[in-house]
């Protein structure tokens, strides 16, 4: 065995020892199934959310890799070794782009010498070769495909890429290659570079000839007189090809080249998928979408997929999804074809290939079950009579195909870490609800003899969604009939004023969301905005506390310890939008009745002039927050001390020993700002790092002038001010300020660059200086935050000192800003981030910009408009997430970044999600608190809500472990817990407490069982709403719903149950019984 292949090796097994207990089992039996025998290449891992089935897949990766390579080493002769291509099929190409880093079984410089370029990340692209590949040396491949961008092929022609290649393959025909240069205009459509693009792709790639051959085969296809109406082919032609010819002559065989077009993508899409060929397909939430799996669907994207999967022997299919079918289903879903046994049972006809034998033996052994379960709802079964036989044959049969973990059945007291809050809105209820209900009952009914539309009954509907609904209605049919009819309903409309948001109050700050006429408003205000739960209030906070800080917080984060932010879920895409602008109103309501600026909603953001100023003239104190000096970088604020004070005064006076080297530049002349900017540069300097100071400036030199190549606004004018004051010899900078030194301090302990350099350095092994420089551009991403309007408020309620740095220093080292970097940037690194991935999305959740939202105010809409008054509100506190589209790349991205902004310790504090949030999205890391805004139709989806932030390293494990450590050890002693590694560390002596006494590795980074931080199920409701009886009836399905797994008819079978009061020792001997566990780990443990 070479030494490549011992490095190799060991890269994998690294991989594999990382894996938790039940991961492990779970990759086991995968490679049990895949090298069980005939029909034995698709498996399904249906682990609950949040249980890491993308690891499980990167072990499946290194158990393959591993394999193969033992066979190669086994070979005698010089064949070169085959890489594992691995294909990954996934909803979105953002996910598709992040899971890829993922799975990658190498890291690093590894990955760059072992993992080979993947050929293709569209279908298209697998028509396409290199010239001259090399795959000398390299052991993995993987690609990626999304459906939305590879298998929906009715929308659209596909983008630039895509027609290089088919444009290629139309020439490579011998009939059509001498018109290049028509084909070449018919497919550019005005593509930007389209010449340089067609003039390089022969240099480097070319069109495979087998795929081709395929391709022109179709093309030749004939076609009937209702498909050449449907592809846009003119009368007379028969064929593709005969369009084309006719089409190059300068003849209109072609009657619609957008649709001849996507015809065109069609079939060198078919033909490309003859040729899709990899050891293993990942099939990741493919739950969106199904129809892959529909055999006998004639949908296009099934047709591909058949042929994907089809005779495809030496593939393995690893399908991965936390809901593959629906888990429970109401009896009337089961009237409307949408069953969770038929659904199951379709599933299992797929990984089975309709193996009849497998299928009937498990029908037999289900029935037997459902007969069980049946006898439960008789008052004189006796308990200790149930057999567990049927149970185990039918997980004998399932766990050929399926593999489940779940929380709950391999980690006692799970359920623990809920409390429920039900808020009927009693108290928060008002006669004004009642007046307005009334007029709105009246415009819906005069709208309704207005308009044939039927949207007209949703005005009620909206009202029990939000507050002022009629100012949120964009979008809506409801809002165009309003628009339209707006002169006949006048009356009405000025009756329901108060369904209505009233500008001048918003303008003028006076409207408060605490008295919005909607109860359920008003509730969810005091719980996020409580008045008496913590000594500051909410809107004071800039980020979330950290877990464990290293001296008591102060300022406005002390008695915020608790706080964490909120993810809400509604049914209405309404709610985000309205709910996200009025509660990030709220927030600045709170903080302008505090503040001397503008008391004008829409002309104070255009007034405001910002805390930090980069111009040539200024003082340049900004560079202070952007320089990590070396000096300051070396001091520590490991441990845990007594307060901040106590660190700054032993702070200031270090730094006041250190400014007497700095004396040289003082001058008698009155005192100068500058010194706050260069003072960080000068110890350095004056300390033993002059060309560790020289390279730092020479270094983002190059950052700057790249942002500015980029089109990026840079600080080039301030810059270039501060390199020649540094440069000038003469270098004077006045009188000293009395407090630099206690400036420094602050500036030592929380300057945004500094405790970055800290806390990478502990995580990452790049260059001192690399780290440094990086460093630099998370200050600036940090003065982005700091000079934003709403930070300012913040910052100047606590700290109004006139010197704006200085309030801004104070209050970073006030709520630990050491400490919230160390902690965001280990769960960076924990999901694979590279450091230059770290820095930029550190960055960016530090310079988020607000969004808006559209909103229509009670004053006629025509005189708004006519003044020049927008009709926005801000968002910020709070963010909307639910008018994207998962198949739009764009809404894809937009959707990444809400949820890395709400999974950063910054703003926004709420998300307002529909139930495109419920799946396949992690909320975990800041928020511990869920509100169902509205109850969902399917108690399960109540579950998947929860298990947004219920997820590896969630802040609820962080909080009770720190909670648990702080509690064993004594003061004198918790600085053994030292800065570098802090949380690895941290996580290891967890790991140690609980390695005697856990059931599974899911302790302790799944779950901890001690601690009083818990997940707060908040469901307010209207008052005397069924909703109460309905919450109630929800919660216990919940309890029972997987007893009556893959049974039809389930909600009737629950039924049965709930009509005996069976006690909890009862029911868990029930659960031991019947319920079935497709654990792996659990089967490891009963063998």
């Amino acid at each position: 065995m070479t030494d490549e292949i011992t490095e190799v090796i060991e890269h994998l097994d690294e991989v594999l020892a990382g894996l938790k207990d039940f991961q492990r089992a779970t990759v086991a039996s995968v490679l049990t199934r895949f090298q069980s025998g005939e029909n034995n290449e698709r498996m399904l891992v249906a682990d609950e959310v949040g249980l890491g089935k993308t690891i499980v897949a990167k072990g499946v990766i290194a158990e393959l890799l591993k394999e193969r390579i033992e066979r190669y080493s086994c070979q005698s002769g010089n064949t070169p070794f085959s890489p594992l291509r691995v294909t990954y099929i996934c909803s979105n190409l953002t996910l598709a782009n992040e899971n890829r880093k993922k799975l990658a079984v190498f890291k690093d410089e590894a990955q760059e010498k072992y993992v080979l370029e993947p050929r293709y990340s569209r279908l298209l692209e697998i028509a396409v070769a290199e010239v001259q590949p090399d795959k000398n040396g390299k052991y993995l491949e993987l690609c990626s495909l999304t459906p939305s961008t590879s298998f929906n092929l009715t929308q659209g022609y596909g983008n630039w890429r895509e027609r290089l290649i088919i444009y290629f393959a139309l020439i490579d025909h011998s009939k059509l290659s001498e018109y290049s240069e028509t084909l070449s205009d018919f497919l550019s459509d005005g593509v930007k570079n389209w010449e340089e693009q067609r003039i390089a792709f022969p240099d480097s790639k070319i069109i495979l000839p087998e795929v081709a051959t395929a391709f022109h085969e179709r093309l030749s296809k004939t076609l009937d007189v209702i498909e050449r109406a449907k592809y846009g082919i003119g009368d007379g032609y028969k064929t593709a090809l005969e369009a084309l010819l006719a089409y190059s002559q300068s003849s209109s065989a072609i009657s619609n080249s957008t649709h001849f077009k996507t015809y065109l993508r069609l079939l060198m899409a078919r033909a490309c998928a003859k040729h899709l060929s990899a050891d293993l397909f990942i099939l990741d939430e493919f739950q969106r979408f199904k129809s892959l799996l529909a055999t006998q669907s004639g949908a296009e994207e099934a047709l591909i997929a058949q042929q994907v999967f089809k005779n495809k022997q030496a593939s393995k299919v690893l399908l991965l999804s936390a809901t593959p079918f629906k888990a429970f289903s109401h009896n009337q879903d089961d009237e409307n074809g949408e069953a969770h046994a038929a659904e199951l049972n379709l599933l299992l006809r797929f990984l089975s290939h309709d193996n009849a034998e497998s299928l009937q033996e498990y029908e037999q052994h289900r029935k037997v079950l459902q007969q069980q379960l049946l006898k439960l709802r008789q008052n004189n079964m006796v308990l200790d009579d149930l057999c567990d036989l049927s149970k185990a044959q039918v997980e004998g049969v399932l766990r050929q195909y399926i593999s489940r973990t779940e929380r709950s059945q391999i980690s006692g007291s799970y359920e623990e870490v809920f409390s429920t809050q039900v808020d009927q809105c009693i108290d928060e209820f008002s006669s004004g609800e009642i007046t307005l209900f009334k007029a709105l009952a009246q415009l819906a009914k005069s709208l309704a003899e207005e308009s044939s539309s039927r949207s007209t009954h949703q005005v009620m509907e909206f009202h029990k969604a939000a507050p002022w609904a009629l100012s949120f209605l964009t979008g809506y049919q409801l809002r165009r009939q309003l628009d339209v009819h707006r002169s006949k309903l006048r009356g009405d409309i000025r009756r329901s004023h108060q369904g209505w948001l009233p500008r001048k109050a918003i303008s003028s700050y006076r409207l408060k969301l605490d008295e919005a006429p909607h109860a359920k408003t008003r509730s969810l205000v005091k719980k996020l905005f409580p008045q008496n739960k913590f000594k500051t209030a909410s809107e004071e906070l800039l980020w979330v506390p950290p877990s464990l800080p290293h001296y008591p917080l102060q300022g406005s984060f002390e008695g915020q310890e608790d706080f964490s932010k909120t993810l809400l879920f509604s049914s209405w895409a309404i709610v985000p939008r309205a709910l996200s602008g009025l509660i990030s109103y709220e927030a600045e309501r709170r903080l302008v009745a505090h503040s001397k600026q503008s008391q004008d909603y829409y002309k104070s953001k255009k007034s405001h002039t910002p805390g930090f100023n980069f111009s040539a003239d200024s003082s340049l104190v900004g560079w202070s927050f952007i320089y990590p000096s070396r000096v300051m970088c070396e001091l520590s604020s490991a441990g845990r001390w007594a307060s901040l004070d106590e660190l700054v005064n032993e702070r200031e006076s270090f730094f006041r020993d250190k400014l007497k080297h700095l004396s040289a530049y003082e001058t008698s002349d009155v005192k100068s700002e500058r010194w706050y900017a260069y003072a960080p540069f000068l110890l350095d300097y004056e300390c033993g790092y002059k060309n560790e100071v020289c390279q730092w400036l020479d270094d983002y030199r190059r950052v700057i002038q790249r942002r500015k190549q980029d089109g990026r606004k840079g600080k080039q004018a301030s810059y270039e001010q501060f390199l020649r004051n540094w440069n000038d010899n003469l270098l004077r900078l006045g009188k000293m300020p009395k407090d630099l030194a206690r400036y420094l301090a602050y500036l030592s302990i929380s300057s945004p660059s500094v405790v970055t350099v800290r806390a990478l350095k502990s995580l990452y092994q790049n260059d001192i200086e690399e780290i440094r420089v990086a460093a630099g551009e998370v200050g600036e991403a940090a003065i982005t935050l700091f000079n934003n309007r709403m930070t300012e408020l913040v910052i100047t309620k606590r700290h109004n000192n006139k010197k704006y740095f200085k309030s801004v220093i104070r209050y970073a080292a006030d709520g630990d800003f050491q400490a919230v970097i160390e902690e965001y940037a280990h769960l960076l690194k924990g999901s694979g981030q590279s450091m230059d991935d770290a820095i930029r999305q550190l960055s960016e959740v530090l310079s988020l910009s607000d969004t808006t939202i559209d909103c229509q105010f009670r004053e006629v809409r025509s005189q708004v408009e006519a003044s020049g008054r927008r009709s926005k509100l801000r968002c910020h506190y709070a963010l909307p997430l639910g008018n994207q589209k998962l198949s739009d790349e764009k809404g894809t991205k937009r959707i990444s970044n809400v949820r890395d902004a709400f999974n950063s310790p910054f703003y926004p504090f709420v998300l307002n999600s529909t139930s495109i949030g419920q799946e396949g999205l992690d909320f975990h890391w800041y928020c511990l608190r869920i509100v169902h805004w509205n109850l969902p139709s399917n108690p399960i989806d109540i579950e998947q809500r929860e298990g947004r932030v219920n997820r590896y390293k969630s802040l609820l494990v962080r909080r009770r472990i720190a909670e648990q450590y702080i509690a064993s050890h004594p003061e004198t002693t918790t600085r053994k817990l030292r800065r570098r590694y802090r949380w690895n560390k941290l996580f290891r002596w967890a790991d140690k407490q609980t390695s005697s006494s856990r059931e599974s590795d899911l302790i302790p980074y799944w779950h901890y069982p001690e601690g009083k931080a818990k997940i707060e199920r908040f469901v307010p409701l209207m008052p005397l709403s069924q909703d109460v009886e309905r919450l109630q009836y929800a919660l216990k399905l919940l309890a029972l719903y997987r007893l009556s797994f893959g049974q039809p008819r389930q909600e009737d079978l629950l039924k049965n149950l709930l009509e005996r009061d069976f006690s909890k020792e009862e029911i868990a001997l029930i659960f031991s019984k019947l319920m079935i566990d497709l654990s792996p780990l659990n089967d490891v443990k009963h063998h």
